[in-house]
């Protein structure tokens, strides 16, 4: 389910194509991958993007929210609706013809928004300004996974369960006041198996997006051992399954990081002990939604490269793992999509100067 699919009369005679569009989705995402999917010229993604903006209140539509709950193991609660495709070829006229179908963007898996780059101009698409983020999150089905996790762990003392979901509801509702205590969710993160992580991980993604009691270097390590990401990637169906679930929200915790203008610019100083660990490791082990989850990040961190201004030492590192991402995709649009926008931005900002092909 879509929030709109739009009849675009393409090549007369010929039956329209379909261009579905979800509240609060980056139209310049949606307009290329109409554009693959379709084959259409890379000439048309202006008039693509255009043609949203002029049949959906863009502006309203970047404050669009929707939001439930799912749980990637039972599926309960689950999302709807979620990736879209499609727009006009030469002599195309759109055309709108369809309608509003009630559904909310969701991102895959968790199916949580993604923000809007609203800072694209329709002079240019390049360099990105600002990075996307996941940052949906109903409160109500999560506390009752992790109160059903917690009865198996031994229980939570009445304090702790009070204090958690303080917390969860004031990440949900974006409020730190004025930083979000993260002590505890980082305890039972550390301290419960791999299998009941994913709730706290969830809550984790929103807290990272927010100011927190934590260091940006600590929500980094926290995140990243939560994930087991130095670790081999396990055999077994059922440890590959979990594997996959908190690395992906562990990468989106990172990604929401790297949203927050403070932790972006402590970023710019500690970033090897981010890119370090992400290169060369699990990228092609991922299910797709993990691996848009890793491709945001780094297309995130080429953002903050250009948005620094001068130069960063490590512009190279971050250049070699957007050719690993690139080299190690299996035809995935959106994950090869949001790579190249980062790729990019990178190339685009003052850090350029720097970078060393010869050294990849």
């Amino acid at each position: 389910e879509y929030d709109y699919v739009f009849d675009v009369d393409v090549t007369e005679g010929a039956p329209p194509l379909k261009l579905p569009f979800n509240l609060g989705e980056n139209p310049y995402f949606a307009a290329q991958r109409f554009i693959d999917q379709n084959e259409l010229s890379q000439a048309f993604l202006g008039e693509i993007v255009k043609f949203i903006d002029k049949n959906t209140d863009q502006q309203a539509l970047a404050h669009a929210s929707a939001s439930t709950y799912i749980d990637p193991y039972t599926g309960a609660g689950r999302y709807t609706g979620a990736s879209p495709s499609a727009l006009p070829t030469q002599q195309a006229v759109p055309k709108a013809t369809g309608g509003y179908s009630g559904s909310g963007n969701l991102d895959p898996y968790t199916r949580s928004t993604a923000a809007a780059v609203s800072s694209i101009s329709s002079t240019g698409v390049l360099p990105l300004r600002t990075p996307l983020g996941f940052k949906q999150l109903n409160p109500a089905p999560v506390k009752a996974k992790i109160q059903d996790l917690a009865d198996a762990q031994g229980g939570l003392s009445g304090e702790e369960l009070s204090k958690l979901n303080s917390l969860i509801d004031q990440a949900a509702a974006a409020k730190a006041n004025p930083a979000l205590d993260v002590g505890l969710l980082e305890k039972l993160l550390q301290a419960w198996p791999p299998a009941s992580r994913f709730p706290l991980l969830d809550v984790y993604r929103i807290a990272a997006s927010l100011p927190t009691t934590s260091s940006t270097e600590r929500v980094i390590g926290i995140a990243l051992d939560a994930a087991s990401w130095s670790t081999s990637w396990p055999a077994q169906p059922a440890e590959v399954k979990e594997r996959d679930t908190n690395s992906m929200l562990a990468l989106r915790a990172l990604a929401n990081l790297l949203t927050r203008k403070d932790a972006s610019q402590q970023l710019l100083q500690i970033a090897p002990s981010l890119i370090e660990p992400l290169s060369g490791s699990h990228f092609s082990k991922l299910g797709k939604n993990g691996r848009i989850a890793f491709a945001t990040l780094t297309m995130n961190l080429a953002v903050a490269v250009n948005e620094a201004g001068a130069a960063q030492p490590w512009a190279t590192d971050l250049l070699r793992l957007f050719v690993e991402i690139l080299s190690a995709e299996d035809g995935d649009s959106e994950v090869v999509y949001r790579s190249m926008m980062g790729l990019g931005t990178l190339i685009r900002s003052s850090s350029s100067v720097q970078l060393s092909v010869e050294t990849l």
